[in-house]
């Protein structure tokens, strides 16, 4: 225990630096006297610094850190005059309640500025401390481990579906089924039924797109053609055309069948307007065209 330094009317002390040069962990406590005056404590009292350790104080706040040069602590500190027996118990924790003169402000669990290094870091809370997560890459999403936050890829986006009815028919009628089922009726050869969609602003791919019908007999082989023009605005209705002539289909009467059209779009993208054309080619295979379902992504 001793002066560190004696100054003079004319010194100016800006900072004071301790550094901890022994084998093992020293406990320090620092004062200031003035002249004729009473002494003031400038850190909490009993602060130990550990091997190599480095203490900086400029009267306001004090900073420590390890023989690496990492940031330990800082704290900002008012000193106050120092006297009575109360004074003795003026630690970090609890100056505050044993001195009523005293103002000792911790802030040992301020965020540095200096613990980000890159543009896009974050922070979190670690098993102990604040840490840094470094950014991401495009397109990455924050997602949450057993503990810890971290970046990944995006999971698939989820499932969406749409429904479309048939509304125009040509040499057919647009009826209903039993009372209950509406849509376009087709019973003899050439008759044609249309349904026509949009493709979403969020869609990415098919899950699943077929044209629902109630067929009106039993066929081993029905013989339907499925044709499809699309395009998007600015573009030819006809822009994609794609078909299929060659599926037959086993159906049995009155029971409702999914024909899948998603091989006849294959082009297709968002904001394109498409439409799809049950054409019948046999007049015993009539149907009842119901509509469109899509799934997407």
């Amino acid at each position: 225990m001793g002066d560190l330094y004696t100054a003079d009317s004319v010194d100016a002390i800006t900072s004071i630096i301790l550094v901890n040069t022994d084998s093992s962990a020293r406990t320090v406590n620092l004062y200031l006297l003035p002249s004729g005056g009473t002494a003031r404590r400038l850190i909490p009292k009993d602060m130990s610094l550990g091997i190599g350790y480095c203490l900086i104080t400029d009267g306001k706040q004090i900073s420590v850190y390890d023989a690496s040069g990492n940031l330990l602590l800082t704290s900002a500190v008012v000193a106050h005059d120092l006297g009575g027996a109360s004074h003795n118990a003026d630690t970090l924790s609890n100056l505050n309640s044993k001195v009523s003169d005293a103002t000792l402000v911790d802030t040992g669990d301020i965020i540095l500025k200096a613990l980000l290094t890159t543009r896009g870091d974050i922070i979190y809370r670690n098993a102990t401390v604040p840490a840094r997560l470094a950014k991401g890459s495009g397109g990455n999403v924050l997602t949450m481990g057993a503990n810890d936050p971290a970046w990944a890829a995006p999971a698939a986006g989820a499932t969406k579906e749409f429904w479309a009815p048939t509304t125009v028919v040509t040499g057919g009628s647009m009826t209903h089924w039993e009372l209950y089922f509406v849509g376009a009726k087709l019973s003899a050869a050439a008759q044609r039924a249309y349904t026509v969609f949009h493709i979403p602003h969020d869609f990415s791919s098919i899950t699943e797109a077929v044209l629902v019908v109630i067929p009106l007999s039993t066929q081993g082989s029905a013989n339907w053609d499925i044709n499809s023009s699309y395009g998007a605005i600015g573009e030819a209705y006809s822009t994609h055309q794609e078909g299929d002539s060659a599926t037959a289909y086993n159906v049995v009467l009155s029971q409702l069948f999914e024909v899948d059209i998603s091989g006849i779009l294959s082009s297709i993208t968002v904001g394109d307007h498409v439409a799809i054309r049950l054409l019948e080619n046999n007049s015993a295979h009539d149907v009842l065209v119901l509509g469109v379902r899509f799934k997407y992504t």
